[in-house]
């Protein structure tokens, strides 16, 4: 890679007492992500990052050599940064459908989903026991760790959905799920069925004030090492009704009416902004208890996983962490609101020939910086003191839950 030529750098001082932490922290990105990200950083003027330079700002995953070099090159390591977006254990947890649907039954949060059966035993059992459970529902087959309506079938009833499931290869009926439709789904005036994706913010943030003392002094009893963090989930406002190319029929498994609804992937689907939705503020507060119900829990791990990179990084790197996802949800004609799947690093990348799905993706990315990294650049603090009013003074953005020393 080419190392980039640039004036002299303008430079960032942290503001806490004693600390060291940021003195000199070049105005500087690290950025390799699929995210139309760069343009909105150089606005705010930062410049690209010379390899092993703490930056202010970094979106950088690490690139994997062939098979005889597995482990990244130790340059990439060392493109870290005060507030760093990525993915973490609990991202990757919370968006494998299996493992949510376990997680969400094991803290009491199943009602927010549709029935779910994580192995073909517990399917046929429902059979079995029920024999007309189902029997003229549709019925999906998911990939747990696909997203982007990859991996999905569609079938019409219970037993259809249950023999799809046994046809499998038995080596791959495990990373599968079972998930009943809504019933009485919400249609769009075309009579369609419309999913909302809805972009919610995790930040994990260091306690202490002085980020030196915290690396050096606040580790837990298992892992001294290891600094504290606090962690926190947000909702964006503004959300995306996707709507299906036909008009949706429940006698009818066709895909076109119940699984294709990713822009710019299928033809026909269309989108409108949550704002333009007659019933969007009726339908938000529930919406948003949900949310939280679901990704609160998820939290303590999120704070774990900021902490544990911190620690190996030392001081500066990684005070701030953040992460995005795209969450799916479904609305029923008495408007509750049904929890679908949740996507790690959602797809943010411009849409061809759409301007508006384009102009909504590039706002979900502006907000998020206006909200993460623009009041330590403005600042100069990198601690959790006012972090919480930081990100709501934004304006595109509401809590959800916090966990941890606020």
């Amino acid at each position: 890679m080419e190392t980039p030529v640039r004036a002299s750098m303008p430079t960032l001082a942290c503001g806490h007492d004693g600390c060291a932490g940021t003195v000199g922290l070049p105005l500087a990105y690290h950025f390799n992500i699929p995210m139309p990200m760069a343009k909105l950083l150089k606005a705010r003027g930062l410049q690209l990052g010379r390899p092993g330079e703490l930056a202010l700002f970094a979106a950088w995953k690490p690139m994997r050599g062939p098979p005889s070099r597995p482990e990244p090159p130790r340059v990439d390591g060392q493109r870290r940064a005060l507030v760093e977006l990525g993915s973490s254990v609990a991202g990757r947890e919370i968006s494998n459908k299996k493992r949510l649907a376990l997680f969400l039954q094991a803290c009491g949060q199943s009602s927010w989903s549709p029935a779910t059966f994580c192995s073909i035993g517990e399917l046929t059992d429902e059979l079995t026991q029920c024999a007309d459970a189902g029997s003229d529902a549709l019925w999906f087959l998911k990939h747990s760790s696909r997203d982007r309506n990859e991996g999905v079938t569609v079938h019409l009833g219970i037993a259809a959905c249950s023999a799809a499931w046994a046809a499998m290869p038995e080596e791959e009926q495990g990373n599968y799920i079972a998930q009943r439709e809504v019933r009485n789904l919400l249609l769009d005036a075309s009579g369609r069925k419309f999913t909302l994706r809805v972009y919610v913010v995790l930040v994990a943030n260091i306690v202490e004030q002085s980020c030196t003392t915290a690396f050096r002094e606040l580790g837990s009893a298992d892992h001294p090492d290891r600094p504290q963090f606090a962690s926190a989930a947000f909702v964006r406002r503004e959300f995306v009704c996707r709507a299906h190319p036909d008009a949706y029929d429940p006698d009818d498994p066709d895909p076109e009416r119940h699984i294709h609804c990713t822009l710019g992937k299928f033809e026909g689907v269309s989108g409108s902004l949550g704002s333009d939705w007659a019933l969007g503020e009726r339908a938000w507060p529930a919406l948003r208890r949900m949310l939280a119900a679901c990704i609160g829990p998820f939290l303590p791990q999120f704070a774990e996983d900021a902490a544990r990179d911190a620690g190996v990084a030392g001081c500066r790197a990684g005070a701030r962490r953040v992460e995005i996802l795209g969450v799916d949800a479904l609305f029923d004609q008495d408007l509750r609101p049904w929890l679908i799947e949740i996507n790690q690093s959602p797809q943010l990348m411009p849409v061809r020939g759409n301007d508006m799905a384009t102009a909504a993706r590039e706002a979900v990315l502006e907000d998020v910086l206006r909200a993460t990294v623009d009041p330590v650049k403005r600042s100069a603090q990198c601690g959790i003191e006012g972090l919480l009013d930081e990100v709501l003074a934004a304006g595109a953005w509401e809590e959800l839950e916090r966990w941890g020393a606020w």
